[in-house]
């Protein structure tokens, strides 16, 4: 996969894109990018080839590798007012959080059973909000990894009886 960065102007007499930095050396297709802040040089793109690379859009090279995930990354989101930490979430069904200076592995949340679909972190950084192919959305204390909340759909019955019978939280 390549993933090819834009810059974009936009004035009342005209409009224009030019490139900025094309990055390549994923082995799969990328599902999702996420910018480690407004400001930053670094983006993180999630792939098919269960890896989350680290990229640095002024020299355009790759700074981090991160492994972990046994399945397609398909989601991935920087915990903004901590711009290092890294949440993703993979057809594995796990939620990974990560350090993504160092690229070490900090937490694994056994989040779903199906494959994981989103990963958000509220404004503040505190609470991290995963979905799934479940039909569940879940709330996590982000620096815990404890689940706080399980929200279901009224109609999804099955889930509600399977999660409350798994201690799930209400």
């Amino acid at each position: 996969g390549v993933v090819l960065v834009y810059s974009w102007s936009s004035s009342p007499s005209s409009s224009f894109s030019s490139l900025t930095s094309s990055f390549s050396g994923h082995l799969g297709g990328i599902n999702d990018l996420a910018w480690a802040s407004a400001s930053s040089s670094c983006v993180a793109s999630a792939s098919d080839d269960t890896t989350i690379r680290v990229w640095c859009v002024e020299t355009s090279k790759c700074i981090q590798i991160l492994r972990g995930h046994t399945h397609f990354v398909f989601t991935v989101a920087y915990n903004l007012p901590r711009g290092h930490v890294l949440a993703s979430g993979s057809f594995d069904e796990t939620v990974r959080l990560w350090d993504a200076r160092t690229g070490d592995e900090v937490r694994v949340l056994p989040a779903h059973s199906d494959p994981v679909t989103a990963v958000s972190f509220s404004d503040d950084g505190a609470l991290l909000a995963t979905s799934s192919r479940d039909g569940c959305v879940r709330l996590w204390n982000a620096e815990s990894g404890r689940c706080l909340y399980t929200l279901l759909h009224e109609d999804n019955n099955t889930l509600t009886t399977a999660a409350a019978g798994a201690g799930a939280a209400p």
